[in-house]
């Protein structure tokens, strides 16, 4: 069934961040080890599966949201990446 675009949807992670970082990890630790190559692939395939839940007349929106959303993160990995690295 295809959902009508909420921004709101994206967002909404925040208030339940224990459980956001708990997927993040889990998904993270399955990518790791993996190369560059096979894991933006595999990246690419949940995304779309991903989009593909959204009305087709939103999937750009939610596509450029979700690529906002992922620019906002990356100086956040960048400093836990910094942080691991001086453990």
């Amino acid at each position: 069934m295809f959902r009508k675009w909420r921004e709101e949807d994206l967002r909404k992670v925040e208030s339940d961040r224990k459980d956001h970082d708990s997927a993040v990890e889990q998904m993270g630790a399955l990518l790791a080890g993996r190369p560059p190559q096979a894991q933006g692939a595999i990246l690419a395939d949940l995304v779309s599966m991903w989009l593909a839940g959204w009305h087709p007349t939103v999937r750009e929106e939610a596509f450029s949201l979700l690529l906002k959303l992922a620019r906002e993160r990356v100086p956040v990995q960048e400093e836990r990446a910094r942080q691991s690295d001086s453990c």
